[in-house]
């Protein structure tokens, strides 16, 4: 046997020929998920058993083909078709002997969002309620992610945001939080960033977070919330309250600006609480 991912193309045929899965790879009724694992094709290879492959096998990969088509009569190619060897057949190369193993991370926000369809596409998929996978819809995996994460440091966050059709994709948010990099790149670093304070977030909030800032005490955020710091510069928030018109999403197709009809919506901007730290040191917000 042999632990190994699996191309989308090859393992529906496989699974039609089985009992069990003679319809193929359906969707769970009831996750609406695939019973089969996903894969991202973030991989993983211990150096020395690499480079003895590559020796043995010359860097030789079987080949193959994943034709897209325009529909289900498969008559004509949606785009070029590629001769390709994919880097997740490595371990059919290894020795019997060889482990090989995976990680299974959820929920899918955690690690795998990407920008991969045009807007009618992705339209089409939501329709069939499959991620859309387009710019609207990443930069809302991207907020609900960041909402997830103060959420799992213990901050209080309510569920559910903005809601809306935009660009004719259905997109359901969690309150508008972006941690900028400046901020936090990983749960530990914005569970120390938490550790200690009682949060709390409105689900009409948006909140923006850049820059070295630890919330040591309450921060409340009923509206929108701006907090930037710049390299050098250190914020403390020891108590805070927030409550303004806040922020709101309209649908656009903004024919002038191809970035807000990428993503189907624009950001209006009715009232915002800023606090812009531009000068190294230490700096407390308080009342």
């Amino acid at each position: 046997s042999c632990t190994v991912n699996v191309e989308y193309n090859q393992l529906d045929p496989l699974l039609r020929t089985t009992t069990s899965f003679s319809g193929g790879d359906v969707a769970d009724p009831v996750t609406k998920n695939s019973p089969f694992p996903g894969n991202i094709n973030c991989l993983v290879f211990a150096i020395d058993r690499y480079v003895n492959t590559l020796e043995a096998t010359e860097g030789k990969v079987k080949e193959f083909v994943n034709p897209k088509y325009t529909d289900g009569t498969k008559t004509a190619f949606k785009s070029p078709t590629r001769l390709e060897c994919m880097m997740q057949d490595f371990p059919l190369l290894l020795p019997p002997e060889a482990k090989v193993g995976f990680t299974e991370i959820g929920p899918r926000i955690v690690c795998f969002s990407p920008v991969k369809n045009n807007l009618q596409d992705a339209a089409a998929k939501a329709a069939k309620g499959l991620p859309p996978e387009c710019s609207g819809s990443a930069e809302r995996d991207a907020i609900d992610l960041n909402a997830m994460l103060l959420r799992t440091a213990g901050a209080q966050i309510e569920q559910e945001g903005p809601s809306g059709e935009f660009a004719s994709i259905p997109l359901k948010f969690s309150p508008l939080i972006m941690l900028l990099p400046a901020f936090a790149t990983c749960y530990s670093q914005v569970e120390r960033k938490l550790r200690g304070s009682e949060v709390k977030i409105s689900g009409r909030s948006a909140v923006v977070l850049s820059g070295d800032i630890t919330i040591s005490g309450s921060l409340e955020v009923d509206g929108a919330l701006v907090v930037k710091a710049v390299p050098g510069a250190k914020v403390t928030i020891k108590n805070l309250k927030v409550v303004n018109a806040g922020w709101k999403l309209e649908a656009t197709d903004a024919q002038d600006d191809e970035m807000l009809r990428m993503r189907g919506y624009t950001v209006v901007k009715n009232e915002t609480a800023e606090y812009i730290f531009d000068q190294p040191g230490e700096h407390v917000i308080e009342p």
